[in-house]
């Protein structure tokens, strides 16, 4: 899973305007990557997760990047 440096300031934006904590960040992190979990889960082939300002806001979905052949053998 990786977040993009935009993703990371927003969340930590929103996180400071609703005066979360350190579980209301959790809290806030999980709602943005719910369906995320279940859809990598099935996939079974995503070599990596990109959450980006557009998933924060729910406008899209995370990027995923998927592993070739040759590492799904591995």
């Amino acid at each position: 899973m990786v977040f993009e440096e935009d993703a990371l300031k927003e969340i930590a934006s929103l996180a400071i305007k609703k005066g979360s904590g350190a579980r209301g960040l959790r809290a806030m992190i999980e709602d943005i990557l719910m369906e995320t979990m279940f859809e990598v889960f099935q996939m079974g082939t995503v070599k990596k997760c990109i959450v980006d300002i557009n998933a924060v806001h729910k406008t899209t979905g995370p990027k995923f990047i998927f592993k070739d052949k040759s590492e799904e053998i591995a």
